[in-house]
């Protein structure tokens, strides 16, 4: 039997989940900082190429002070679960969504084209501000109530303050490490860097690379960066350092001195080593991709995710090793149970699986979608294990789905009419692919748009949000109220048409697709005709998209 407790759980980490796929999409979309080398700005909006930097210290500020309570993380996490509300919950995470929506669209004004970024209008930054700020508090509204968080706060002055303190300190001597290279040129980190970074090339394509020893140049085909000695990886080894130094003195009773010294070398070499992947990881983005996405928001921000990547391997080792921690005191050891995947979680599952490759797929990318068929596979892996545990059967088909289906296909064309710029990029794009791709690009969009999508999106919106917004146990099959209110029935239609509307860029067609979904669910007390019904529509627009050229419908 599903407890309460566990459910909320789950939604509480997915909001987790949510808010970190959010923060990775645009810190790899964007990068704030270009906008410093517009010396066309006013002061006030230079200002804004300092918030990529501000982002990266709350990062690591979360992650120290995480590990310092982590003794008291499981007591924070019941007393959070204890005043969870899911009616909160689900309108606070739609208002959210809208607000990121919105700071997604002020960052591509500001921060896509920085040269131009002084023709930006005033309120388009401050707009950016009130959208971060508006985000931020919805999403803290989803988890917990502000008077809970205010007595949180309270409990952990001073976790909070040697968090801050913290911080600086490691902030401090990683922007001290940048300069390292000046004093410590006798190791010379760069030809390291330069070597390991041409040698990994290697395995990708050895007949492109453009190598420059002299200069430090390193590309493919026509992409190519300087590796300057700032980039060698005295910022990721002075971050590391003085992360290990704060562990070893925190953890100073349970390691065994010297022999926990050795952490200190191998996290310097390790996130060393790791920014030689991330040179190359660059170099192969620049060239098989985009090379705005490789010297944007991946050149600035795979730096800190390689970092957090190596503190945890250094956390992890000195955990399990017997080498560097003191013996314990034997003990009985209870392995937890793993809980079982039940109906609540399978209507998820799909649709999370969706979000994150399409969030991730694209924040590598710049244009033409090419990495869509990894998305439709993903999603089909997803369905495929927990499709058992759905109890679709059985099923009869009603007249309500096809009609639904090509009533929406209607409306759809009509609502978003027609977008010459958008169907001319993406064919465009699609041109741009070998021949044979190029089909089976076009197979794997069909069966995404016409099966996988429908699949996953019908399954989290009319057999999950839908019953659960009104107040009924999540299920495939049955009435979606037990309590027979109209009045639930009609706001849980409603909610969950606007939140499906807010995950379409079409917001208007979107959330009238989905009270047409809603009322197919409703009467005829079965999701797969839900389904069948989004199938439909969505098969036919890529008929129509293909016989018409308006790809920009899909």
């Amino acid at each position: 039997m599903w407890h309460r407790s566990k459910l909320d759980g789950i939604l509480v980490l997915s909001a987790i989940g949510i808010l970190a796929l959010e923060l990775l999409f645009v810190s790899l979309r964007f990068d704030a900082g270009l906008l410093l080398r517009n010396s066309n700005l006013s002061i006030w909006q230079s200002y804004f190429g300092y918030f990529g930097s501000l982002a990266k210290i709350l990062v690591v500020a979360v992650f120290i002070l995480l590990y310092i309570c982590k003794s008291r993380l499981n007591l924070i996490w019941h007393q959070l679960l204890a005043q969870f509300s899911r009616p909160r919950f689900f309108i606070a995470l739609t208002l959210q969504l809208l607000c990121y929506l919105g700071l997604l669209y002020c960052s591509t004004r500001i921060f896509s084209k920085p040269e131009l970024a002084d023709d930006t209008p005033a309120f388009l930054y401050l707009a950016w501000l009130a959208f971060v700020v508006a985000t931020a508090a919805c999403w803290v509204s989803c988890v917990t109530n502000w008077n809970h968080l205010r007595t949180v706060l309270a409990a952990e002055q001073k976790a909070l303050a040697l968090t801050a303190v913290t911080t600086g300190i490691v902030w401090a001597l990683a922007l001290l490490s940048q300069e390292m290279w000046r004093f410590l040129s006798v190791i010379n980190l760069v030809e390291g860097t330069f070597i390991i970074s041409h040698f990994l090339l290697g395995f990708f394509d050895n007949s492109l690379i453009y190598m420059d020893s002299t200069n430090k140049l390193l590309g493919l085909g026509d992409f190519t960066v300087q590796i300057a000695p700032e980039c060698s990886g005295y910022e990721g080894i002075g971050l590391i350092l003085a992360f290990t130094l704060l562990y070893l003195y925190l953890n100073r009773n349970d390691l065994r001195f010297p022999r926990a010294l050795l952490l200190l070398p191998v996290g310097a070499i390790a996130i060393w080593l790791l920014n030689s992947v991330r040179i190359t990881a660059l170099v192969i983005i620049g060239h098989t991709w985009s090379p705005e996405v490789a010297v944007g928001g991946f050149h600035s921000q795979a730096g800190w995710i390689t970092f957090i990547i190596t503190s945890l391997g250094v956390l992890w080792l000195a955990d399990h090793s017997g080498l560097l921690r003191k013996p314990v005191e034997l003990g009985i050891r209870v392995e937890p149970v793993p809980a079982s995947l039940n109906l609540p979680i399978a209507t998820l599952l799909p649709l999370v699986a969706l979000l994150a490759t399409t969030l991730l797929s694209t924040a590598f990318i710049s244009g033409f979608d090419v990495l869509y068929p990894i998305r439709v596979v993903v999603v089909a892996i997803a369905i495929s294990k927990v499709w058992p545990l759905l109890h679709l059967r059985p099923y009869r088909l009603s007249w309500e789905a096809p009609f639904a289906g090509v009533l929406v296909c209607v409306l759809w064309i009509l609502l978003l009419g027609t977008n010459p710029e958008a169907n001319t990029a993406f064919m465009s794009g699609l041109v741009d692919l070998p021949g044979y791709w190029a089909l089976a690009w076009l197979a794997f969009r069909f069966i995404g748009s016409a099966v996988t999508v429908p699949i996953a999106e019908e399954l989290a919106f009319r057999a999950y949000l839908l019953c659960k917004l009104a107040r009924a146990d999540v299920t495939t099959r049955g009435d979606v109220s037990a309590h027979g209110n109209r009045l639930i029935v009609v706001s849980s239609v409603v909610i969950s048409s606007l939140a499906f509307g807010a995950l379409h860029g079409a917001w208007i067609a979107g959330t009238v697709a989905g009270v047409v979904y809603a009322l197919v669910r409703i009467r005829t007390r079965h999701v797969g005709d839900a389904i069948l019904a989004h199938a439909i529509t969505n098969g036919l627009l890529c008929a129509y998209a293909a016989m018409t050229g308006e790809w920009s419908v899909l």
